[in-house]
């Protein structure tokens, strides 16, 4: 059984998952979640059951088995990513961030040169 996977991909990015030998060789081939859309934080599992097609007369043979088959991932280059800013719950303005940075400085170099000027007066 071959699982492949992949991380780091960006949120919203297309997939589509195919199995090279899928419905050949009296088997019937049913996946879940092939193709769908990465979800930010979430985990995708793409599954493929091969069934052995018989004639329900003949009655069960050993030979007939589920297997699980190779999952091949779609190529990367058929990906079209859509780059979206990280969204990360922060909601404050940095305009006012740098304001007061600049206003604290301010203050800070008043106080320096205030007691400065205090101490040479003595």
């Amino acid at each position: 059984m071959l699982t492949p996977f992949a991380t780091g991909l960006p949120s919203g990015i297309t997939y589509s998952v195919t199995e090279a030998e899928a419905n050949q060789d009296g088997y019937t081939t049913a996946s879940s979640k092939a193709s769908g859309s990465i979800v930010n934080n979430d985990t995708v599992t793409v599954a493929f059951t091969n069934t052995k097609n018989r004639n329900i007369s003949e009655g069960p043979k050993d030979d007939d088995k589920t297997t699980p088959a190779p999952a091949t991932p779609a190529p990367a280059a058929t990906a079209t990513p859509q780059y979206t800013i990280p969204q990360t719950g922060d909601t404050s303005n940095p305009a006012l961030l740098v304001v007061l940075m600049l206003v604290s400085g301010s203050a800070a170099i008043g106080t320096a040169v205030v007691a400065s000027k205090r101490k040479n007066n003595r």
